[in-house]
């Protein structure tokens, strides 16, 4: 039997939590709506960040604030190409 190989390893958690930290705007409280760690939090929009190839745009953080990049519009278009087909 032939192996079918994925080249996206975005899950749904990655989604939910991008939408709370841009919703937030903060990675702790975020992390706190998700009841989640704040470090896997933070892990968890790296990994979609390395998915999507846009490492370390989606947020900027400053004392813990999320304040979206000045790319986080290119991002989230990328991210809606990415994840729209599996809607279909």
């Amino acid at each position: 039997m032939e192996r079918v190989s994925s080249t996206s390893m975005i899950e749904n958690r990655h989604l939910r939590y991008f939408i709370e930290v841009a919703r937030t705007l903060h990675m702790t409280r975020a992390a706190e709506q998700l009841h989640i760690a704040q470090p896997a939090l933070s892990q968890n929009i790296q990994q979609l960040e390395e998915e999507l190839g846009i490492d370390g745009i989606l947020f900027e953080l400053n004392f813990g604030a999320a304040i979206p990049a000045e790319m986080m519009m290119r991002s989230l278009q990328l991210l809606c190409e990415e994840v729209m087909p599996h809607f279909k």
